[in-house]
């Protein structure tokens, strides 16, 4: 047999085989696409029995979700803020941002180096979101000063370290625990950070002569319902001391987009076709961009006065439903809020109907910035208040969480909470939810027409 006649039987063969493989897949293809339709008419077959409650919405693509326009989910015009008025009080001077990596943390970092500050010292506990943080600035960055420090600013050591080495000037405290569920079941957490860790970091901050610390609180902090929201009152209560730095807190709502908040989580669920999880029909919550709030931020820096607390505006509260129904209708194909792509959870331990922005007891003036307001009422003196946080910390892990929040609400009588069944020692209890008459039919949320306006003081609010 010559070589060439062989070569012929095998190149007969290799055809012989290629044919026979592509009529094998197709084959196979025209199965697949079968029993795809099949399954597929099999799925609508059984959505069209299930009931409205179980209906879920259909798939959107991952580019379609993050491509968000937050001020139409707002509903208003994003807000217009100029902070060429502001460089100067952050230009050439030493900042240092606490939670640098998170939300709000970053975007500050961001607006800050846009002020040209001498240098920028971005504080976490998150090895990676700072990695992800220094890889965003360095691309827009490149020449600026800028610091990065794995660290607790709970840990006094390593942060007077910090300070000693960096000498900043101004700071901004964005770090500290916030999720509301998760602090009711760990307390002793939430005081730890929000409360104690928060007076040493002052305490160092003021030791390295620092002219300005910046507290960012929450509306959760008004007539709290929650650990969380006890735990950002007590830190506006601290800072209300007059220092030796100017010290003042920012209060606001909800940021649109943060970590954890609602709308990634819709957009998530919507994602993996499951309901979109909304706790009750009526629930709101008062909403802000993250740019537009950190842009208040600097210009309340800038205009605080020691030991105030400045409220940003948030315009008009949104219903979560609304949202909800919102996002349904924009990516996952179902038309009305009754066609469940919505499930309904219930309030979780801690959680309010609705949120507030003031207190009934305090004044709101005006300020040189319209979108913030200047508040004014009494609060307790730092003999007084230091006391009873060294008998709140006294009794961290001594007693139930009974007893503990009792010793809270010592601090602040706005604080409502529903004790659980048992007063057995057990430490990280589940809270039980607040009684469902304590939630206000009117929150105070809106900016009152007229600044200024008298108001009623709480003569409870100074009583141990």
């Amino acid at each position: 047999m010559s070589p060439k006649f062989a070569w012929g039987n095998a190149e007969a063969l290799l055809m012989s085989a290629k044919r026979s493989r592509s009529k094998s897949s197709s084959l196979r293809k025209a199965q697949r696409k079968a029993l795809s339709a099949e399954a597929r008419e099999s799925r609508q077959d059984r959505r069209k029995h299930l009931p409205n409650r179980m209906v879920q919405c259909s798939k959107a693509p991952l580019g379609e979700l993050t491509a968000i326009d937050w001020n139409d989910l707002l509903g208003r015009e994003h807000f217009q803020i100029d902070l060429n008025s502001v460089r100067h009080i952050f230009a050439g001077k030493i900042v240092l941002v606490t939670g640098a990596a998170g939300s709000i943390g970053s975007e500050l970092c961001r607006q800050i180096l846009e002020c040209q500050p001498a240098k920028l010292v971005c504080i976490d506990h998150s090895e990676t979101g700072l990695f992800y943080l220094q890889t965003q600035l360095r691309e827009n960055y490149r020449d600026a000063a800028i610091v990065y420090c794995v660290e607790d600013f709970t840990h006094s050591d390593p942060v007077k370290n910090i300070f000693d080495i960096h000498r900043a000037q101004i700071v901004f405290h964005a770090a500290g625990y916030k999720h509301v569920p998760i602090m009711e079941e760990n307390p002793r957490a939430a005081l730890e950070n929000n409360v104690f860790g928060l007076i040493r970091f002052l305490d160092i901050c003021e030791a390295a002569s620092c002219e300005a610390f910046v507290l960012i609180s929450s509306d959760k902090a008004v007539n709290p319902t929650s650990v969380m929201g006890c735990t950002k009152r007590l830190g506006e209560l601290i800072l209300a001391v007059d220092r030796g730095m100017r010290c003042l807190s920012v209060r606001f709502g909800n940021v649109f987009g943060s970590h954890g908040s609602v709308v990634p989580l819709f957009l998530k669920q919507i994602e993996e076709n499951k309901p979109l999880t909304v706790t009750d029909s009526e629930a709101t919550r008062l909403f802000i961009t993250v740019g537009e709030a950190v842009s208040l931020l600097l210009q309340a820096a800038a205009i605080g006065k020691c030991g105030e607390i400045l409220v940003l505006e948030m315009g008009e509260p949104i219903r979560i439903g609304d949202l909800a129904d919102t996002l349904l209708r924009r990516f996952g194909g179902l038309q009305t809020l009754r066609h469940p792509g919505i499930k309904l959870t219930g309030l979780r331990p801690g959680e309010k109907l609705h949120e507030e922005l003031f207190y009934e007891y305090e004044q709101v003036l005006s300020t040189s910035c319209d979108r913030i307001k200047r508040l004014s009422g009494i609060v307790p003196s730092w003999p007084e208040l230091k006391s009873q946080l060294e008998t709140l910390q006294a009794l961290l892990y001594t007693v139930n969480d009974d007893r503990l929040r009792a010793q809270i609400q010592r601090i602040i009588p706005e604080y409502c909470y529903m004790p659980a069944v048992t007063s057995e020692v057990h430490f990280g209890r589940v809270a039980s939810l607040p009684p469902k008459d304590y939630q206000s039919s009117s929150p105070r949320t809106a900016f009152p027409s007229s600044a200024g306006q008298t108001v009623a003081i709480d003569a409870g609010f100074l009583q141990s």
